[in-house]
């Protein structure tokens, strides 16, 4: 079973004594993790909860104790060099050189690790919870030890570090490097001045997720594309263009889609003939754009009319900009308990989000996605917001997936044998490039397959002999917002949450909503839901975590000081005795108090 679910925002004020009481806690401990490397980053608590919500792990000890918490080598990967974000935020070669990393305590205490073995390693955990609630401060003996702790099946008891305050990689501190590189007929790079200095350009936009959601539309500054190509060669509809962002991210643009020919999915306005522009943006609502959402530059497409376009066309974090030659589109059919069509940008995106590498026997390097992924899209008759989640009761149940080349050459396999299996898969690229004739547009490979089953030239993917299945509710709601008292007013960087379809025993990706203070006096936010229904205040109040902890009225999920703002992290964790029909729409209250 799914549960589709919209939740929409309301924003309400309350000052203590003038409109009503709210039921305080104690205030939650806040603790600062610092990762030393190549570059520096201090990693908070809620961030640090965050994470575990994406990357947690788990880890039984011999008593039984179940610790939770973060693989530490993501945390290296954060700093072993200047790439923080996505696939290749860890370095491998760094790691497999060989480098010492330090755990040290709040007294100074430490222990020294090697890279070599740590790399890529889900064993060696940075735990934060204990047996389901937040490591402890003291010991019984009043030793510190939370709010962190090295936990692992192969780590002695004096490796164990507990109270973690640092975490220092012996890595070269890397060069600083340009924040824009262009190459074309020539390479030049800029410093985010000196693109700032550039003709700009302003107007609207926002863009759909791949859940439906939607974010925006702001009001968004930047430097045209074609300005930019232009500054090294320029480009005619002979071209494409990649862009690259630091996490490692890419997409090719064909000429058409870079002149802003992309599908709008609507505008606020009345639609206008006027093109779109594809912009480098630095800007969001007049402000700098953050790292958080995507900055310091990003690529958005606006105009007058404020169109809302599809979100893997605007990447974040843009550092390279590259003219290539043309680039041939293609599709790839997905057949199932409906019918998919996956396009090459959309499938490129898909690859930047989920890629994952394989090394052959010839040292060949392809990139690629699993293909369970693919068979997700089209297992169940689900709607187009949650099309991407893999139904593993389907899978267990039995049927075949078969992967078919252009000339109608075919291989079957079993569900059992693709249920999420992350070494057989669909490939676009070989060694950083798009794949050779012979293999285009699509490769199916990996180290889990036979030479035999090896596919080239694949277009299509079918499903046979599906169980069946049932659609899953939907609900769709308009969210308002309102501050109205001058002394104490918080505001919202969103007005709806769309989680998407979330079956009984799975979790939804993390929704994070970021508040601002825009009163004058420090502020206690805390977040009441109001169902629709019994039974969407009884689904929530059993599903929604907020910062890693199950959903409280009278927790206090923030503290923000005037002008700040902080980001509280939402997710639903559906319990698997869940068995409720229905829609499961609800308004989200944020109460603040002076």
């Amino acid at each position: 079973m799914k549960i589709y679910t919209t939740v929409c925002i309301m924003l309400s004020i309350v000052i203590m004594g003038l409109v009503m009481p709210v039921v305080a806690s104690e205030e939650a401990t806040t603790w600062e993790l610092e990762l030393v490397g190549a570059i520096n980053n201090t990693i908070t608590n809620s961030t640090f909860e965050s994470c575990v919500g994406c990357h947690g792990v788990s880890y039984t000890d011999s008593e039984n104790n179940e610790w939770e918490g973060i693989p530490l080598w993501y945390l290296m990967g954060d700093v072993d060099d200047t790439v923080t974000h996505g696939s290749g935020a860890f370095n491998d070669t760094l790691a497999t050189e060989g480098y010492d990393v330090e755990i040290v305590a709040g007294d100074g205490y430490s222990k020294t690790l090697d890279s070599t073995y740590l790399a890529e390693n889900n064993s060696y955990i940075v735990a934060c919870h204990l047996n389901g609630t937040p490591l402890p401060e003291l010991t019984d003996d009043d030793k510190p030890f939370g709010p962190l702790k090295l936990v692992g099946p192969y780590l002695s008891g004096g490796q164990m570090v507990g109270n973690i305050a640092r975490i220092e990689l012996n890595v070269a501190v890397a060069p600083p490097q340009a924040d824009l590189t262009l190459i074309g007929s020539e390479t030049k790079v800029y410093s985010l001045s000196e693109v700032k200095a550039m003709p700009a350009y302003t107007a609207s936009g926002g863009f759909e997720k791949s859940t439906g959601a939607i974010v925006g539309p702001y009001t968004y500054t930047g430097v045209n594309l074609t300005y930019l190509t232009d500054l090294v060669g320029g480009i005619t509809s002979s071209n494409s263009v990649k862009i690259t962002a630091s996490d490692g991210y890419s997409m090719t643009y064909t000429y058409d889609q870079i002149m802003g020919d992309i599908t709008i999915c609507s505008t606020n306005e009345e639609e206008t003939d006027e093109p779109l522009t594809m912009v480098l943006a630095y800007e969001e609502d007049g402000a700098s754009i953050s790292n958080e959402y995507g900055g310091p530059l990003r690529i958005a497409f606006i105009r007058s009319d404020t169109p809302i376009t599809d979100g893997h066309f605007w990447i974040k974090y843009v550092t390279k900009i590259e003219i290539l030659g043309g680039v041939e589109e293609w599709d790839l059919t997905l057949t199932g308990a409906i019918t998919d069509t996956t396009d090459r940008s959309t499938f490129e995106s898909c690859v930047g989000c989920h890629g994952v590498y394989w090394t052959d026997d010839s040292d060949r390097n392809w990139k690629g996605i699993p293909l369970w992924l693919l068979v997700g899209v089209v297992d169940d008759d689900v709607n187009e917001e949650a099309k991407h989640y893999f139904n593993d009761a389907l899978a267990d149940q039995g049927y075949n997936v078969t992967v078919i080349a252009s000339d109608g050459y075919s291989k079957t396999f079993s569900s059992a044998f693709v249920k999420r299996n992350d070494n057989i898969i669909l490939v676009n690229e070989l060694n950083g490039t798009a794949l050779p004739d012979t293999d285009w547009p699509l490769k199916f490979t990996g180290s889990g397959l036979e030479k035999n089953e090896n596919i080239k030239q694949v277009v299509e993917i079918q499903l046979n002999d599906l169980p069946s299945s049932s659609s899953p509710p939907s609900s769709s709601l308009t969210a308002t917002a309102k501050v109205n008292i001058r002394m104490v007013g918080i505001s919202l960087n969103r007005t709806a949450i769309d989680y998407g379809n979330v079956r009984a025993g799975q979790s939804s990706e993390n929704e994070c909503i970021k508040i601002t203070n825009v009163g004058s006096s420090d502020v206690e936010v805390t977040l009441e839901v109001d169902g629709e229904s019994e039974t969407a205040q009884n689904f929530y109040e059993q599903s929604l975590f907020v910062d890693n902890g199950l959903y409280n009225l009278a927790t206090i999920i923030a503290n923000i000081a005037s002008s700040n703002s902080e980001e509280v992290v939402t997710q639903l964790r559906v319990p698997s005795d869940w068995n409720e029909a229905g829609t499961q729409g609800s308004t989200f209250v944020f109460w603040a108090e002076a």
